[in-house]
């Protein structure tokens, strides 16, 4: 049996690769790399065993879902963008042969409950990241959280000081170890127009893995900042939660949120607001820990991983 975690060419968010670094700590080895938007790709790979967290789009065309069936998907923290797409009187026998299936999102749940298939809320893999030992340091950092929202909700004092992060990550070179490379860009590019991947094959699953790689790394690093920090502030659901993890205080500042789908059954882990109109209970400058009511999902995730890989 071999072991793989996703990857994601069509993806410009470390965030996504947080979460295959989450997958990664429970298998006992990583064999090969799964694009999440080609699976059909894998098909002639004999069986794997695949965490499939994360969430998952419209197929690009129907080879795409569901999967091959070499391919043994773990379905915990799945989340399903469009969920009529996936989940479906067609595949409902597909996802039968996995229930219960653990979903990210309360949509996604209902989704399946509709086409008889039993599902459960199962919070996001990234709350099971090992909690940081590291010596904090008095930073604080704002991730990709709307400007207009913290100005309202965040005090000068602490703006002022704030550190800005991103999760998109702007298109580079992408070099193999053949030093065979290419922009970032027209990889994607490319994978889009050669949907069977069989143009120089070799050649692009060698900058395809290195890609992987590099941007895995670059998702480690941006951990170890968070796990120092003193506060992280944000807008995005794969930094708020794997913030709750490794136990660093943090907020989460969107607008619409009780409207968005994708934060519903974890918005409520964490501090948040979706406006300005009321305050939050923080001291900013020495903000107390995180609510531990993650603390849960995450042992019931590593619990299920352990069992499924066993």
């Amino acid at each position: 049996m071999k072991y793989g975690v996703l990857r994601y060419s069509y993806s410009n968010n470390i965030g996504d690769e947080m979460q295959s670094i989450a997958a990664q700590c429970f298998l006992p080895r990583v064999d090969v790399t799964i694009e999440r938007d080609r699976l059909h790709w894998y098909k002639d790979n004999g069986p794997i065993t695949v965490p499939f967290n994360g969430w998952f789009t419209r197929p690009a065309f129907p080879a795409c879902w569901p999967p091959p069936p070499n391919l043994r998907p773990l379905f915990v923290s799945w989340y399903a963008v469009v969920p009529e797409a996936l989940i479906n009187e067609r595949t409902a026998g597909y996802f039968k042969q996995y229930e219960p299936i653990g979903c990210r999102s309360l949509p996604t749940i209902k989704c399946f409950e509709q086409v008889g298939v039993s599902a459960y809320h199962s919070g996001c893999l990234t709350l099971t990241l090992p909690e940081s030992r590291a010596e904090r340091t008095d930073d604080i950092y704002i991730v990709d959280a709307d400007p207009a929202l913290v100005e309202k909700v965040v005090p000068e004092s602490v703006r002022a000081r704030a550190k800005y992060l991103s999760h998109l990550t702007p298109t580079g070179q992408v070099t193999s170890d053949t030093g065979w490379s290419v922009l970032d860009f027209y990889l994607k590019v490319w994978n889009r127009l050669d949907r069977n991947m069989t143009r120089m094959r070799a050649h692009r699953e060698r900058l395809l893995v290195r890609r992987h790689e590099q941007r895995m790394a670059m998702a480690r690093e941006r951990l170890a900042v968070y796990a120092r920090a003193r506060l992280v502030i944000t807008g995005l659901l794969h930094c708020s939660m794997p913030c709750l993890a490794l136990g660093t205080p943090v907020v989460l500042l969107k607008p619409d949120l009780d409207e968005n789908p994708r934060f519903d059954g974890l918005k409520e882990l964490v501090r948040y607001r979706s406006s300005g109109r009321d305050g939050l209970n923080i001291n900013w400058e020495r903000p107390g820990p995180n609510d531990d009511a993650y603390k849960a999902f995450a042992e019931k995730l590593s619990r299920t991983m352990r069992a499924a890989l066993s």
